[in-house]
């Protein structure tokens, strides 16, 4: 089905059935349901569908808040009257900055010439890059078995044989 076609269906219909807001839809499915449904009762043996909504939303409201939430609400409540109440007016005027020093604190201790050498001398010979120790192991590895002197030994004459 085309465009056009599903356009002008939608204007045929259009002309039979006039349509109505989603409002007024919700409001005449909610009648219904609470026209036909059981009655529901709060405590206060009130059916809920028989109130209005802002009486509804109240009462709602109240019988499912803990009376530990309320005493919240209401001193937080309280604290808000209270701080608006007793508000001070702020000057316009701004006190000058105290600067601080603070010389005793930023003074280095006093090292001598000797321990900063001593300290300069471990540093440079302490290793900044990254090290394999097992490889390390293995290529200043002296062995000492048949095999590998016998390997050692060709590679000598090889290296003696070879012109440069």
């Amino acid at each position: 089905m085309s465009i056009t076609t599903f356009n002008d269906l939608l204007l045929q219909i259009s002309r039979f059935v006039t349509i109505t807001s989603k409002e007024t839809l919700e409001d005449h499915e909610r009648e219904e349901v609470q026209r036909t449904r059981p009655r529901v009762c709060l405590s206060p043996a009130i059916a809920l569908d028989d109130v209005e909504e802002s009486a509804r939303h109240m009462i709602v409201t109240d019988m499912y808040t803990t009376s530990a939430m309320q005493a919240t609400k209401e001193s937080v409540m309280k604290t808000l009257a209270a701080t608006n109440a007793n508000k001070a007016p702020l000057s316009n005027v701004y006190a000058p900055p105290k600067m601080i020093t603070l010389p005793h604190l930023l003074k280095l201790p006093y090292v001598s010439p000797e321990w900063r050498m001593d300290s300069m001398s471990f540093d440079a010979r302490q290793l900044r890059t990254d090290f394999d120790r097992t490889e390390a192991f293995w290529l200043d590895h002296n062995s000492t078995c048949g095999e590998c002197k016998d390997t050692a030994a060709r590679k000598a004459r090889q290296n003696l044989l070879t012109p440069c």
